[in-house]
């Protein structure tokens, strides 16, 4: 924004800054995210035992919301009218900034194989069975070990506590939910409601259960606590457990007001779109991911055989 020479809250710098958000985050209900993944499988394994979810599964099944992104940022630049915006030639800031990154440290070439080989353990681990968990515990440990040496001891000391434990709180309102048996209570309560209903009508349902749920809970909070009960209401109805996760995870995403979900708070926070915008920019996003999710995803997930 700052680079294009626009203002803050201007039309053209709230659409930059809604579909940064939007690739930042929409994308972790198709790319690998662990946060997502890892919680459902946490959730739902209580009900169901053995429970996984498979990673290119997870990618091929979902990949059409991609589609949906691109769908999304094009209609924005549409109604805001942004080809209308005056920008300034911002190359030169880019290759500016390139310049002033210098060459690539020896430290960052050794931070890049160990990521690569953290990833090589998560996109492998279907295959040789090897836990997920393992390459958080070791790879972080590596980075201290003489001879590989990317982190130091002021890292540690240089940890932001204060996000830790936000980040705690958030799991443990799902945590606390549970031990309370809230969990237990909203299975009681939905599955009646959508015994004998077609599977549409019952992910419809429990997608717009979660699109509500997030104004009284974080994402985070929602994937630990909700995982669980949603994936026995699908079992009590008949519902593949995978489709009824994939409509939690995606329910997450479909916010209206920027605390529902803190990172789109921080996107807020840089002051480059007022509230109004954007409330109604998020309105248009979930409405469209609505008739998305019903006219492209489900038929996609049937066509799959997921459901």
């Amino acid at each position: 924004i700052r680079a294009l020479g626009l203002e803050l809250k201007s039309k053209a710098s709230a659409v930059l800054i809604m579909a940064s958000a939007a690739g930042v985050l929409s994308s972790r209900f198709f790319v690998y995210a662990p946060s997502v993944i890892l919680m459902l499988q946490a959730g739902a394994g209580s009900v169901v035992e053995g429970y996984t979810i498979v990673w290119y599964e997870f990618l091929l099944r979902n990949l059409p919301t991609a589609l949906y992104l691109i769908v999304f940022v094009f209609l924005l630049t549409k109604i805001y009218k942004t080809k209308d915006s005056d920008v300034e030639n911002c190359k030169e800031h880019f290759i500016e900034q390139y310049k002033e990154m210098g060459p690539i440290s020896i430290k960052e070439k050794k931070a890049a194989i160990m990521l690569a080989i953290l990833m090589l353990l998560l996109l492998s681990s279907p295959f040789t069975g090897i836990s997920t968990d393992i390459g958080f515990l070791i790879i972080p440990l590596l980075m201290f070990f003489p001879g590989i040496r990317v982190a130091e001891e002021s890292c540690i000391r240089r940890i932001d506590m204060g996000m830790i434990f936000f980040i705690v709180s958030c799991v443990g309102i799902g945590t606390v939910g549970s031990a309370l048996g809230v969990g237990q209570i909203i299975s009681d309560l939905i599955a009646p409601m959508l015994e004998g209903k077609s599977p549409v009508v019952a992910l419809m349902a429990l997608l717009i259960f979660g699109i509500l749920a997030n104004f009284a809970l974080t994402p985070t909070a929602m994937l630990t606590s909700l995982s669980g009960p949603i994936a026995a209401i699908a079992q009590s109805i008949g519902l593949p457990v995978d489709a009824a996760m994939y409509a939690l995870a995606h329910s997450t995403d479909l916010i209206f007001l920027p605390y529902e979900f803190v990172p789109y708070l921080i996107f807020f926070s840089f002051g480059a779109i007022s509230m109004g915008d954007f409330v109604k920019i998020s309105t248009m996003r979930v409405a469209l991911f609505l008739v998305f999710y019903l006219v492209v995803l489900i038929p996609f997930w049937y066509l799959l055989g997921v459901l």
